[in-house]
């Protein structure tokens, strides 16, 4: 089940602690910076555009609850006009809607979650969990549309809340909320923790960790050939909170601007509700790490 990325990947995502994409990244506010709301102020008054490239490694599962971990190699990459327009490698294309030094509100389109059954594919656009999705079918991912507010309180803490609407075969609402902090430890070595919760809708619920009759049917035509696959029982996967994680990160910046940066990032999550009582989940808690390095142009 993915989006641009493994879901492993956006979640240790959604603790960026550097400073310089504190600076370019400006379509999600990182607290514990001092120079967040001035690096506002110069992108919309100086400095019209913003850019970070970079390379990351990373290592955890495949996919929500599936058993398979696996190594895998992304890009850094944001794009930032006068922090009005972004286009970001896991926050798509988007635009700033409010931009102030406490306060944002944004809203972005992205490619949309999707599952395939290929066992011949491991890439970061299909998973290899063949033995977890066989017999559940194709599923197409579409569009998704994401609604994001932050705000900051006590000057330290960034509350979020984020609204996806999933189109094509998901079909749904996705949600998370989450609190997150960060300050500087020693000379440019940034500390970063997060939390946050994830609850989804029925539709949403059902497409990703649902079986229905003609699934399992399916599934234990495919058992009975392969001693892989074991059949699923039909399950109604029911709205409900799905996760919840917990990251750290370490973020070291160099140079003169803080052009450069090394991140170490790790998340660690524990599978809810319908994820945690689907049949198709395998582990119900799982963690994440990745390095990355990146440069701001």
């Amino acid at each position: 089940m993915n989006r641009s990325l493994p879901t492993w990947v956006g979640c240790i995502g959604l603790v960026c602690f550097s400073a310089a994409e504190a600076k370019a990244q400006d379509n999600r506010q990182i607290p514990g910076f001092q120079n967040d709301a001035e690096s506002r102020s110069d992108n919309r008054d100086q400095d019209a555009w913003s850019v970070v490239i970079g390379v990351g490694q990373g290592y955890g599962p495949l996919s929500e609850g599936s058993d398979d971990d696996d190594f895998i190699t992304f890009p850094v990459f944001n794009v930032t006009f006068r922090d009005l327009i972004y286009v970001d490698i896991q926050d798509g294309v988007g635009l700033n809607v409010i931009s102030e030094e406490m306060t944002l509100v944004s809203i972005d389109a992205n490619f949309g979650t999707f599952r395939s059954e290929n066992d011949e594919q491991d890439s970061i656009f299909a998973d290899a969990d063949f033995e977890r999705f066989a017999g559940l079918g194709e599923l197409d991912g579409g569009i998704a549309i994401e609604f994001y507010a932050s705000q900051i309180v006590f000057d330290a803490v960034e509350l979020s809340v984020s609204a996806t609407r999933e189109f094509g075969d998901i079909d749904g609402w996705e949600i998370t909320a989450g609190a997150a902090t960060g300050r500087e430890v020693a000379e440019d070595l940034f500390l970063g923790a997060q939390i946050s919760a994830t609850w989804v809708d029925e539709r949403f619920s059902q497409a990703l960790y649902g079986v229905t009759d003609t699934q399992a049917q399916a599934r234990a035509a495919i058992a009975a050939n392969n001693p892989a696959v074991s059949p699923y029982d039909v399950f109604d996967a029911d709205s409900g909170f799905t996760d919840l994680t917990i990251g750290l990160g370490l973020t070291q910046t160099f140079g003169k601007h803080d052009q450069f940066f090394v991140s170490l990032d790790s998340g660690y999550s524990i599978r809810l509700g319908p994820l945690r009582n689907s049949p198709i989940t395998e582990r119900t808690s799982s963690f994440g790490a990745a390095l990355s390095v990146g440069w701001e142009l």
